[in-house]
């Protein structure tokens, strides 16, 4: 992409996502934004501020409180030609909604080709200041789990912005998850999509890779940083597509460094699966046995790993 792409002012997370979401109702008669509160609230996170009075009550919809009913109707609308774009007020409800994602959207997008059913769902996820103990749960393992979802994570609002210009333009269903903690953050945007099987490797280095998506991006870097004065070279690679998983990175990494360290804020589920892979694709380059960081991550505890990994 070329710097003349860069727009030079910085942009918050949730004004990127604002803004492909305008240019999405602008340019296509087909999209809907579908939500509970994402008309005349401007959406939970501010996300979908200022679309209902440009686009109307017909474009961005208001749903009840029913987070069942929601997917189902923009799996109806899908399935008639729409293309809808869901946002549930916190990652956590989409449990509340597994019979329709699992069941109906995920089915009909992997099992039939006529049926395919193109849809975005946009899920707020992770730890936040303000979401409390109670939500901003990570769901990587239910909805990875499914064939026929592809699931993406942001960790800058250039990314953020870019995979959702990726998940509008694609045939089958994609669930975007948006860190809570990222929506204030600001970076200058480049406009253009990022292609949404693709991992990106945000510092290289040869002594241990760190695997990591979402808000943990930032911890692992800081982290990774620390260690330089330590005598240490470490490598980030933000996974950003964790499904599919993009395998040849994974692979590429862990054979370059010989040692893995995971950081997440889920359960282990989908970590043990990344760390499967990993230990398969550089089972012969491993030089110590792979090694998880979940919870809420700190940069204490990802240098740590990765110095326990490199002295193993």
């Amino acid at each position: 992409m070329s710097q003349a792409a860069v727009s030079t002012t910085p942009r918050s997370t949730a004004d990127a996502l604002r803004g492909v979401l305008a240019e999405a109702l602008d340019g296509d008669p087909r999209v809907l934004v579908l939500g509970e509160s994402v008309g005349r609230l401007g959406g939970i996170h501010g996300v979908t501020e200022g679309l209902l009075e440009r686009f109307g009550a017909e474009r961005v919809v208001d749903t009840p409180l029913s987070e069942r009913a929601t997917i189902g109707l923009a799996v109806g609308l899908s399935l008639g030609g729409k293309l809808p774009v869901v946002e549930l007020a916190v990652a956590d409800r989409a449990w509340a909604a597994s019979e329709q994602l699992l069941q109906e959207l995920a089915t009909l997008a992997a099992r039939t080709a006529e049926l395919a059913a193109p849809l975005v769902l946009r899920l707020p996820c992770g730890a936040a200041a303000s979401a409390g103990p109670f939500v901003g749960a990570s769901v990587e393992a239910l909805l990875t789990a499914a064939p026929g979802l592809a699931v993406v994570s942001a960790s800058t609002p250039n990314d953020a912005a870019g995979l959702l210009r990726s998940a509008l333009a694609a045939k089958t269903p994609v669930v975007l998850l948006e860190p809570m903690a990222l929506y204030g953050e600001r970076a200058p945007l480049a406009r253009g999509a990022v292609p949404l099987a693709s991992a990106r490797t945000v510092l290289e280095g040869s002594h241990c890779s760190v695997f990591c998506w979402g808000a943990t991006v930032a911890t692992c870097s800081a982290a990774a940083q620390r260690l330089v004065d330590h005598g240490y070279s470490v490598e980030v690679v933000d996974l950003r597509s964790l499904s599919p998983l993009d395998v040849g990175a994974i692979a590429a990494s862990a054979r370059k460094t010989g040692r893995v360290v995971l950081a997440h804020e889920g359960g282990p589920a989908f970590a043990d699966r990344v760390l499967r892979t990993a230990t398969r694709e550089a089972f012969l380059f491993l030089e110590a046995p792979p090694a998880a960081v979940g919870g809420l991550p700190t940069v204490d505890a990802v240098a740590q790993a990765v110095v326990d990994a490199v002295q193993f």
